[in-house]
């Protein structure tokens, strides 16, 4: 697990990061918690854990491929195999775009890495673990209520969504984090 521990620490900022012990916790006691290494032949190049909210649906709560493997197509190629896994949707979370963030290039990096493979914004977003999330999906089959049951089913982190049309200024909601 050592190799899926250095991806998560690189790839996630700290507010976002669970303890791992909490994480083997979720992926030896509750069957719809999958923690995988994610592998190319025998090379592990990235790591990922979602939960199963139905037979054809899950929550992608942390993806990343490994620093040193990105830009040769993984990603999309990882989330092309979820999408065929879960054919009714994955749902999963993507920082706000807040003008003046450290890591603002890095969110809009995400965020149109998640369009590209076919994610669209669900025009909710979330306020969960220390920021503010976009909830994007890849198929209007999986709803807010799919990720809201699991964020329950991990039960270790308060959140709130609302549609975006209720948030005046994402960048004051994001400030209160």
């Amino acid at each position: 697990m050592a190799f899926w521990q250095r991806v998560y620490l690189e790839a996630f900022p700290p507010v976002e990061q669970q303890q791992f012990e909490r994480m083997l916790n979720w992926r030896d006691t509750l069957a719809e918690v999958y923690m995988k290494t994610i592998y190319d032949d025998e090379r592990p190049i990235g790591v990922g854990l979602w939960v199963e909210v139905a037979a054809d649906k899950a929550f992608l709560l942390y993806f990343a491929i490994d620093s040193q493997q990105r830009s040769h197509g993984y990603g999309s190629q990882v989330l092309t195999a979820l999408k065929k896994l879960y054919p009714a949707g994955v749902i999963l979370e993507a920082e706000v775009l807040t003008q003046g963030v450290d890591n603002f290039a890095q969110r809009e990096r995400r965020y149109a890495f998640y369009e590209k493979n076919g994610f669209l914004d669900s025009n909710y977003v979330a306020k969960s673990m220390g920021g503010i999330f976009h909830i994007l999906r890849s198929s209007s089959l999986v709803n807010i209520a799919d990720y809201l049951y699991g964020v329950e089913i991990l039960g270790s982190f308060p959140t709130f969504v609302t549609q975006k049309e209720n948030v005046t200024d994402l960048e004051k909601l994001e400030s209160q984090s």
